[in-house]
C-alpha cells in the first residue's frame, strides 16, 4: 500500500486500520498548520460494526518509496 490510514480513538490508540477498505480517498494540505479535509468512503454497515464519531482520530500516512516506512 502507498499509503497507511489509521482509525484512532480519543486517546489516540489504533482501533483498526482502514486502508484496505477504504475508497475513494482524497485529502487536502493547508500550508499552515498543515490539516486539511480528509475525504473516504467505508463500506461497511452503518452501527454494526465500529463507527466513526466526532471523538475519533484519523490518520493519513504515506510509505516513503524508497525506504518503504511510513
Amino acid at each position: 500500500m502507498r499509503y497507511r490510514l489509521e482509525l484512532r480513538d480519543k486517546t489516540f490508540n489504533i482501533k483498526d486500520t482502514l486502508e484496505d477498505e477504504a475508497l475513494n480517498l482524497s485529502w487536502s494540505y493547508s500550508a499552515i498548520g498543515g490539516c486539511g479535509e480528509i475525504n473516504f468512503t467505508l463500506p461497511r454497515k452503518r452501527f454494526e460494526e465500529r463507527t466513526i464519531t466526532g471523538e475519533s482520530n484519523l490518520r493519513l500516512y504515506f510509505r516513503h518509496p524508497i525506504t518503504g516506512v511510513y
